[in-house]
């Protein structure tokens, strides 16, 4: 056995590497100071007999030996002591190291040498030839380094163990944040990705968090969990937008499969469980206490009032508008709250994902969509109005409030849209049907489905709820 395997071998038996390797699995950087700080000084003393006894033999290559010495220590350092390697390989990525003091500058400075052999000057520091110190280089230049003397603590020894974990958990966490901030873009496969890639990155932090103190590490998993559950919510909430929207418009398409103007025109319309198209319905027509268009068409009329019938025409128009107004309103007030429950259902479904720490993107696709049956949309249809007549009622007042805004666009598309929208209708009601709950009844089946012109799929029963 060489002397090399003999010293290192005596040190991996020894108290203090199993006292480090204790520590180190308990993730306790006090405990593990204290061997780490003496097995570094056993093998420095090790080297420095081994080197000295390189320097005595009776040899002209001296230098080349030495060299050959100090790679095959290092390698044998990392195969028989891992643990302190694994450490002292953190601090010398943070240039913290030890040297001997071999000579003085023009100041008066101390010199020491990097392992390399590179000369790093120790400003300021007060310390005699030949000993020994701990340094860390602050300044690299061709060739001169400069450094300080480093007091090497139990507090200071984390802080450079951990710097380069708590960099990168700093920037990942700051990364995700400001994704989260940014306005979301149309969720597409892309973005889908990118999620995906985010909720890597967190698992990322969460292996990384581990070598920190308890804590830091309770920290930084408390904002692994806030992140990925907004980032879940957020993905789960348009997801499930896009995928109740996208269904809708397929099934328009083929409902009017035979007339491309009409499949346009019913693709324009408000839709029935589309939100967006709610959304900008709102913006361009509920703005207050009356329709945006109400004061313009009335003053329209005004102005042309020159006769008996045309200001009864005005008047009619004018309670037309104050009657409807309300109902056209209330449809989109309880539709606002059929779709809140929707948005509910996808936050329940997100939590569920973030507690089993889903990061796969088509698992997250899949579950969003296997969670949003059509039939969940039909029970949330019928628990928002209390019968099929309240909705074609209250719809309709949305198309009559805009006829008399000369809305033509809108009347046209709503014409068009009406029989896709009693098909729908009868679907719920073939549904299977809830127990009516006080204060609220539930969708009845139509009295006449003769007139429905299209033969009705059975439907199955509803996904239940988590």
């Amino acid at each position: 056995m060489s002397q090399t395997k003999r010293i290192l071998k005596e040190i991996a038996s020894g108290e203090d590497y199993q006292a480090l390797a204790t520590a180190m699995n308990q993730v306790d950087y006090e405990a593990m100071f204290v061997p780490y700080m003496r097995i570094s000084q056993l093998v420095s003393e090790g080297k420095g007999r081994i080197e000295q006894s390189i320097g005595n033999l009776p040899l002209q290559n001296k230098d080349e030996r030495r060299a050959k010495f100090l790679r095959d220590f290092e390698l044998a350092t990392e195969r028989i002591l891992p643990l302190w390697q694994q450490l002292n390989s953190e601090l010398m990525k943070r240039k913290v190291m030890e040297g001997e003091v071999f000579g003085f500058g023009r100041k008066g400075d101390p010199l020491v040498k990097r392992p390399e052999g590179t000369i790093v000057v120790l400003p300021g520091a007060k310390l005699e030839e030949g000993e020994r110190v701990r340094f860390r280089v602050v300044q690299e230049a061709e060739k001169l380094n400069f450094g300080r003397v480093l007091d090497l603590n139990p507090q200071s020894f984390y802080f450079l163990i951990t710097q380069e974990a708590r960099e990168q958990i700093r920037d990942s966490l700051a990364l995700i944040r400001d994704r989260l901030q940014t306005s979301p873009e149309p969720l597409n496969e892309g973005s889908l990705s990118e999620i995906g890639e985010l909720l890597q990155k967190l698992e990322e932090v969460k292996r990384l968090s581990s070598t920190l103190r308890t804590e830091e590490r309770e920290r930084v998993a408390a904002q692994i969990t806030k992140h990925r559950k907004e980032l879940l919510h957020d993905a789960s909430i348009r997801l499930m937008s896009d995928f109740i929207s996208q269904q809708e418009e397929r099934e328009i398409e083929d409902f009017y499969q035979d007339s491309q103007e009409e499949k346009t025109k019913a693709l324009l319309a408000l839709g029935l469980f589309r939100r967006h198209t709610y959304e900008a319905a709102r913006e361009s027509l509920f703005l207050g206490d009356r329709p945006e268009g109400y004061t313009e068409v009335l003053s329209e009329m005004e102005n042309k009032v020159d006769s008996m019938d045309s200001a009864i025409e005005l008047l009619d128009a004018k309670s037309a508008l104050d009657e409807v107004y309300p109902k056209a309103k209330g449809y989109f007030e309880k539709m606002d709250r059929l779709f809140e429950n929707l948005v509910q259902r996808a936050k329940k479904i997100a939590a569920v994902l973030s507690s089993k720490e889903v990061v796969d993107p088509e698992e997250i696709h899949l579950t969003i969509e296997n969670a949003f049956p059509e039939e969940i949309l039909f029970l949330e249809l019928r628990k928002a109005f209390r019968s099929s007549k309240e909705l074609l009622s209250l719809r309709d007042a949305f198309a009559e409030m805009n006829r008399w805004l000369r809305n033509q666009e809108i009347v046209s598309s709503e014409a068009t849209f009406r029989p896709y929208l009693h098909h729908k209708v009868l679907q719920a009601c073939d549904a299977q049907m809830p127990k009516a709950v006080e204060g609220r009844g539930a969708i009845p089946p139509p009295e006449d489905r003769a007139n429905q012109g299209r033969q009705i799929p059975p439907t199955p029963t509803p996904y239940p709820t988590p």
